[in-house]
């Protein structure tokens, strides 16, 4: 299928928007994660396990992705 430069434009745009959403709710999650966490240890900041988890979900996501990458790869030859 071909598409012309307006609509390769908008799935990029809508991509990077859903990206954005997705570490968005992620990050949210991970506060929320913390928040829980706080109330039985005072010491954990929510800020820093937000970032934990969403270097973990981040990481994943990339692992995963360039496994299939290889995988789709290893199918063409």
């Amino acid at each position: 299928m071909k598409y012309n430069l307006i609509q390769r434009l908008l799935m990029a745009i809508i991509l990077i928007l859903s990206i954005l959403f997705g570490l968005f709710l992620v990050m949210r999650t991970g506060h929320f994660i913390g928040e829980i966490l706080k109330t039985f240890n005072s010491n954990i900041d929510p800020s820093v396990i937000s970032n934990i988890f969403v270097s973990i979900v981040t990481g994943l996501l990339v692992g995963v992705y360039y496994s299939r990458k290889k995988i789709d790869k290893k199918e063409k030859e």
